[in-house]
């Protein structure tokens, strides 16, 4: 997951040049309700459940060129994290601070 988000980022230009669009990623990870929501002509595809809404939160929170993930990823990817800066953020919609760890284009993970 945190080499897709890589790909991700190179593909939008980061890396050793300046990138051609100015994007961030947010991970996390857990159950999610996935298909088709809607009756008749007005369909959509779409995931739903806590999950996505707290990976949005967290791609919200990245600056440019970072990868922002949840504590769950973290723990499931050690080796992949294993340079990313710490950051506790307040997410809309939860209680609690979220426990999250940043990588950027200046902190890439070894894989």
């Amino acid at each position: 997951m945190v080499g897709d988000a890589r790909d991700f980022l190179a593909a939008a230009g980061y890396g050793d040049e300046e990138p051609w669009v100015e994007i961030g990623v947010g991970l996390d990870f857990g159950a999610a309700f996935v298909g088709n929501v809607g009756a008749g002509d007005v369909k959509d595809f779409t995931a739903i459940g806590d999950v996505v809404n707290t990976a949005a939160r967290l791609q919200s929170a990245a600056g440019s060129g970072e990868i922002v993930i949840s504590s769950r990823v973290a723990e499931r990817a050690e080796t992949s994290v294993s340079e990313a800066a710490p950051r506790e953020l307040s997410l809309k919609g939860k209680s609690l601070p979220e426990q999250t760890m940043v990588l950027s284009r200046d902190r890439r993970p070894h894989e």
